[in-house]
């Protein structure tokens, strides 16, 4: 959050910060829908998104828990020099190895 409001903007402008806060942002619209709106919160049938707006869309829908989600963006956010292996099972989402 602090690289969001304070910058610097070289380094939000870095997927490794940039991605995460993407997804935070959205599922916060998401929870402002649901504080303002509740009736349309409720009445969403289904949902979608690209790339990163899947994995929102997703937590949206209930399919994967915020923490997962975050988890899956950070270790996708990652430096490319950087090499993650993940796994789903009964506790969610973990990393196998780097």
């Amino acid at each position: 959050m602090q690289v969001c409001l304070e910058g610097p903007k070289s380094k939000i402008d870095d997927t490794q910060f940039s991605q995460p806060a993407l997804f935070v942002g959205g599922l916060c619209a998401v929870e402002k829908l649901k504080a303002e709106n509740p009736a349309a919160y409720e009445g969403v049938s289904c949902t979608a998104g690209l790339s990163l707006g899947e994995y929102t869309a997703l937590v949206f829908a209930g399919v994967l828990s915020f923490e997962d989600g975050l988890k899956v963006r950070l270790y996708v956010a990652a430096p490319v020099s950087s090499l993650h292996f993940l796994r789903a099972g009964d506790q969610g989402i973990e990393r196998v190895f780097t």
